[in-house]
């Protein structure tokens, strides 16, 4: 596992970001004042998330069948990175020479985290080492079809997730102490 964002797991064989960014910002508000600076009050922290990839279709469909084989990770990776294969594969799939019963993987994946966000409710995101990042919510999924085939499926998918941070009430600082800058 990569990350995880509640229950949706990001891995090898679903979606595998390969960037994440995280953003922090420090949210003032400002009154202006006559004959004087304007007076900036804290508001609270910010934080948004980016977990961007990418998905070649005959990749996550080779991934997602050995995965529901069982084969080890070293044997995955074994096949992989073999040099007949590889050459191969990659070469028949920048010329398009493919199999038409299985041009591009059915990418679920990037639905599964629509329905997720059409709930409106935040998410832990974990990633593999066990760090809590937090309660996120999902603000926008980009995703970017390339490289179609002639039935429209494509051959590669791009895509973007935003999530923002928030927070649970009762990790709310309770104090009313008011900072001014």
């Amino acid at each position: 596992m990569l990350f995880a964002l509640g229950m949706f797991t990001f891995e090898l064989s679903s979606l595998a970001p390969e960037n994440l960014d995280r953003t922090t910002t420090w949210e003032f508000g400002s009154n202006k004042r006559l004959g004087a600076r304007a007076a900036a009050q804290f508001t609270g922290l910010g934080e948004t998330v980016t977990l961007s990839g990418t998905v070649y279709a005959e990749i996550a469909n080779a991934l997602a069948s050995e995965q529901n084989q069982r084969i080890s990770l070293k044997q995955r990776i074994d096949k992989l990175i073999h040099p007949q294969i590889s050459k191969s594969k990659i070469s028949d799939f920048l010329t398009g020479r493919q199999d038409q019963h299985n041009q591009s993987a059915e990418i679920v994946s990037i639905d599964a985290l629509r329905e997720m966000a059409d709930q409106g409710q935040d998410w832990k995101l974990v990633d593999g080492t066990g760090k809590i990042y937090g309660s996120y919510i999902v603000t926008s999924i980009v995703e970017k079809m390339k490289y179609l085939w002639s039935d429209g499926r494509p051959r590669q998918i791009d895509f973007e997730l935003h999530l923002q941070r928030v927070d649970d009430d009762n990790t709310i600082n309770s104090s009313s102490q008011i900072t001014y800058v």
